[in-house]
């Protein structure tokens, strides 16, 4: 819930979005992170190409910021 509060107040702000999508990802739920992380995309242009890394990483098996 703090993660999805700080997002309603900073929604230009991209760290409570990637903090909460890896917090999915570490409980083994990489849909929920993936939609987190395509979000972030969507609402902060800048951190897209960042988001796709980390996407492409957790669909492929590797690490999430592995190369990103």
């Amino acid at each position: 819930e703090l993660f999805k509060t700080r997002i309603e107040l900073q929604p230009t702000v991209p760290q409570p979005r990637a903090t909460l999508a890896f917090l999915y990802y570490q409980n083994g739920d990489n849909a929920a992170a993936i939609e987190i992380l395509n979000e972030a995309a969507e609402a902060i242009p800048d951190f897209a190409s960042y988001a796709g890394c980390i996407i492409d990483n957790i669909e492929n098996d590797r690490e999430p910021e592995a190369g990103c």
